[in-house]
């Protein structure tokens, strides 16, 4: 796992990813461009609620901001019911021994 320290670097890879300038992003943060720069650098960290909105900007999670989750995910919007349910049938069945306990 890696350290908040790092943020910055995944801070910097979603605005490039995006196309987006340290202003562009300061700018829909409210906040300054230097104070961007400075999260890139690593030498400041985030407010909660600017993680908040960087998370939503970058459509991702806080936990991926964080370095907390390297869980891939499934995206799993405008799919038909029969499709949820073949999703929930393939959860379940590769479900961690360590979920046994729930029932029901």
């Amino acid at each position: 796992m890696g350290t908040v320290i790092g943020i910055g670097d995944r801070i910097r890879k979603q605005r490039r990813k995006r196309r987006m300038s340290q202003k562009q992003l300061a700018d829909r943060l409210c906040i300054t461009q230097s104070t961007v720069s400075s999260y890139e650098a690593n030498r400041a960290l985030p407010s909660i609620e600017v993680l908040y909105q960087l998370a939503i900007i970058f459509d991702c999670t806080t936990d991926y901001l964080l370095d907390l989750d390297n869980r891939r995910f499934i995206y799993v919007d405008n799919i038909t019911p029969r499709q949820e349910e073949a999703v929930r049938r393939l959860v379940d069945a590769i479900a961690s021994p360590y979920d046994s306990g729930r029932h029901g």
